[in-house]
């Protein structure tokens, strides 16, 4: 937890009294403290934004990872894709694969689509079937044909551009290994979704022992950017903003930032910059250069120096109400550092997730539950509640043992995930049960989502051990309407939903609603 501030009379007695012995003295005191205290806040501002960008390009990374990884599981089932590489049928497998890749492009920005014999020659690039029969030796190909499992990472490419890769080693009915195939995307776009996202400008940033120059400079003019080996001494840039070569951010900004690992900053025009740098490593772990995060803190310096503008103007040309000022402002600091804190020990709370489901944890859903049901009576306003079971789920574990039964539990929760709105809450309630709560959801739109949640599960094909299983939910519901329901109740009217639910058949819904 975090430690609890002094109380607001401890700031007044430590500031006021200074500033009630002499104007001077006050104006010397306050004047230093606030500028620590400003220069303390931007320079706290500059590091959450850069650990947010850095949390945020994970983020985006594994969430890629993720998609492109289910693009291939579907991609690797068609029989059509896979009778023509068996027959390594070159023309047959082009026709067939090219209006996937259209629509992968398209709809998933994919700008790779390769198919690898067993040999890793390159038997088919989608994107670029001139080039083939060249022999890949990429850490992730080399990790699937050592794991047998997919594999996915950031790879840097013979033109210095870093892609996003996922293979998957990709097997026939008989378990005979046939191939690989792959699926990738160039990470600008997603430094450009981060920059649109937060502000901070994305370069990044490659060691030229790890490039040739020939092909660096071909490929940035190939896409437009800017291809001047000697910009930087050890450095090529092969991503940035969009655009950010007509900006007026110096290269000795740029270029401090390449030669030291220290924050480098610079003022330019009515702008103030700042860079920081990180490491930049590829899937194998191996460094090839730095990550340069360009941040604008214009806005934070300016509202210091007004701040401090204002405080010794007071000062000089009212005298005794800079008392009074004073007095506000502390208040206002005060209340706004607890509000503050008060909102991450709430976010930290809220945050405790379910270790194999990602979903919150039942002692957290209990905490949320409650207050929403102290939000209700106050705004007199409905709640629902969803309580769902997996049919038959021990049928799962005792066939096909944990481990998959938990691949079930993981797959169900992130269906259950998708179908919800962006307002509700889902946690794991326990076993193969889980729970939905629906802030301000009446009998109408509870049973919408229900029924989501219900045909989602009953559509999805769960692959487990080689088999397609199908599987369905029960599911009950109660709302909660005003004042005068309790947690204990609320839960108990959608778990006897639940069971009324399970008796009368499974695979369907049951609502019991609670005034």
């Amino acid at each position: 937890m975090v430690t609890k501030l002094n109380s607001l009379a401890d700031y007044k007695r430590a500031l006021l009294l200074p500033l009630a012995a002499g104007l001077l003295t006050l104006l010397l005191v306050v004047g230093v403290a606030e500028f620590l205290r400003e220069r303390r806040a931007i320079d706290e501002q500059r590091s959450i934004a850069v650990e947010g960008v850095k949390s945020a390009l994970k983020l985006a990374i594994d969430r890629d990872s993720d998609k492109l990884s289910g693009l291939l599981e579907l991609l690797t089932r068609n029989a059509d894709l896979q009778q023509a590489f068996v027959r390594r049928d070159f023309d047959e497998l082009r026709a067939v694969a090219q209006p996937y890749y259209a629509v992968l492009r398209a709809r998933h920005n994919i700008t790779h689509f390769y198919f690898i014999a067993p040999d890793r020659r390159m038997f088919l690039r989608v994107q670029a079937p001139e080039r083939r029969g060249d022999e890949i030796n990429r850490y992730t190909l080399s990790e699937a044909e050592r794991t047998g499992k997919p594999s996915a990472g950031l790879e840097l490419g013979p033109m210095g551009i870093f892609t996003l890769r996922v293979v998957h080693p990709w097997t026939d009915t008989s378990g005979q290994r046939i191939g690989y195939i792959e699926l990738g995307i160039e990470i600008d776009r997603t430094l450009e979704q981060l920059h649109s996202l937060t502000g901070v400008s994305l370069y990044s940033l490659v060691e030229k022992k790890h490039v040739q120059r020939e092909r660096w400079e071909a490929g940035m003019r190939m896409i437009g950017r800017n291809h001047d080996w000697d910009r930087f001494p050890d450095h090529v840039v092969v991503g940035r903003p969009e655009g950010s070569d007509r900006t007026d951010v110096p290269h000795r900004l740029l270029l401090a930032a390449t030669s030291s690992t220290e924050v480098a900053r610079a003022r330019v025009a009515a702008r103030s910059l700042v860079v920081e740098t990180t490491p930049l490593s590829d899937a194998s772990g191996r460094s090839v250069g730095r990550m340069l995060l360009v941040m604008d803190v214009s806005a934070s310096e300016d509202r210091y120096d007004r701040a401090i503008a204002l405080l010794v103007g007071a000062g000089l040309l009212i005298g005794l109400g800079t008392l009074l000022i004073a007095d506000r402002v502390i208040t206002h600091v005060y209340l706004r550092l607890n509000e503050t804190r008060q909102e991450r020990d709430d976010y930290l709370e809220r945050a405790e997730r379910d270790a194999l489901t990602g979903l919150l944890r039942q002692d957290v859903f209990m905490r949320a539950l409650h207050n929403e049901l102290q939000r209700i009576r106050h705004d007199d306003s409905t709640s629902g509640l969803l309580m769902i079971d997996i049919d038959f789920f021990k049928r799962v574990n005792d066939t096909y043992g944990h481990r998959s039964g938990d691949h079930v539990l993981q797959s169900v929760a992130r269906l259950i995930r998708d179908c919800v709105r962006p307002q509700d809450l889902v946690a794991r309630y326990g076993g193969e049960e889980f729970t939905v709560i629906l802030p301000g959801a009446g009998h109408d739109t509870a049973w919408a989502v229900a029924e989501r949640i219900r045909s989602s599960v009953e559509q999805f094909p769960f692959l487990v051990d080689g088999t397609t299983l199908k599987l369905t939910l029960s599911i009950g519901i109660s709302i909660a309407h005003g004042g005068g329901t309790t947690t204990e109740a609320l839960i108990r009217t959608a778990d006897r939903a639940l069971y009324d639910a399970k008796n009368s058949g499974r695979n369907r819904i049951i609502s019991h609603a609670r005034s």
